[in-house]
């Protein structure tokens, strides 16, 4: 396939960039610091879950079940999961961090019921739900 102008003719290549015909060729060139060595780190981190997953497991499953009720909405419930999510991840050792990620679950969970967006049955069981969840992350 040619390439034309946008008169119709075909388009020709002007040449070799005259900046070049002066232009060393790099035959003898040295790589530098291509000489290293693969180290690979293990990771020690020491995840540790929480004293009674249960718990987790008795929010999560009550979350769930008051999402398939109408008692908790959708976007409640997402905001929920996200805030146990950073709780369950946190790094070990951190427990100051785990208490306020803790106090952040809990205050979404209270703006959330005064909000209407949390009601009935749920609002209570989910309530017992962090209070048994405060215990294991020694925020309560």
């Amino acid at each position: 396939m040619t390439l034309k102008n946008k008169d119709g003719s075909t388009y020709r290549l002007r040449g070799p960039n005259p900046l070049m015909r002066e232009q060393e060729l790099w035959r003898d060139f040295k790589l530098h610091n291509f000489q290293f060595k693969g180290v690979v780190v293990a990771d020690t981190t020491e995840v540790t879950p929480f004293e009674s997953p249960m718990h987790v497991n008795d929010f999560v499953g009550e979350l769930e079940a008051g999402i398939a009720d109408g008692q908790v909405t959708p976007q409640a419930g997402q905001d929920l999961y996200n805030h146990l999510q950073q709780l369950l991840f946190s790094p070990p050792g951190h427990d100051p961090q785990r208490i306020q990620q803790y106090a952040q679950l809990l205050q979404s969970f209270d703006q959330h019921r005064q909000q209407g967006q949390i009601t009935g049955h749920a609002a209570i069981v989910l309530r017992h739900a962090l209070h048994a969840l405060a215990a294991a992350v020694g925020g309560g």
